[in-house]
């Protein structure tokens, strides 16, 4: 089947998925050291995170057979753009 990609819309499920995606990849390797979901909450809230006051972007995930495959957060930083005078 396809890979589907689909636009996080800031749901608290697609974020709950986003979020845990890496715990069903990385389940099973000794050597992953996850992240803290608090931190996650920081950082990812387009709402707390600095970042996201002058930053713009959005979240994906990609769908396999009714299941999350991947996700991807594609951002841009203005600042830094204009910073150097890079687009």
């Amino acid at each position: 089947m396809a890979v589907e990609i689909r636009k996080v819309t800031g749901d608290r499920k697609g974020m709950a998925a986003f979020k845990r995606l890496p715990w069903e990849i990385y389940r099973n390797d000794p050597v992953w050291a996850p992240d803290l979901i608090m931190d996650l909450d920081d950082r990812l809230d387009q709402k707390k995170s600095p970042f996201w006051e002058f930053g713009i972007g959005d979240y994906f995930l990609a769908w396999k057979d009714g299941k999350v495959a991947g996700r991807i957060c594609a951002f841009s930083n203005p600042r830094h753009e204009d910073y150097r005078k890079e687009n």
